[in-house]
């Protein structure tokens, strides 16, 4: 570890640099590993969509096929 990415000094003791070090790896592999969570947006996505699936599967089983649809009743 002769010299910092960033251009900062070495720290002088070796166990102080070896801690340095191991902090940041861990603090990448945080960060790669956040990275891969879904983010807010997308997530939000997937319940709206499991949602409409879970009602369009739930009215198609309880609506007997006779009756009409509430949009065709909206529209009129």
């Amino acid at each position: 570890m002769e010299t910092w990415d960033n251009g900062s000094l070495v720290p002088q003791e070796a166990l102080r640099a070896a801690q340095i070090q191991g902090i940041t790896r861990r603090m990448i592999g945080i960060i790669r590993g956040i990275s891969k969570f879904p983010t807010y947006r997308r997530k939000f996505r997937q319940v709206v969509k499991a949602l409409i699936v879970y009602n369009m599967e739930k009215e198609s089983v309880t609506r007997p096929s006779s009756m009409p649809s509430v949009a065709s009743i909206e529209n009129v």
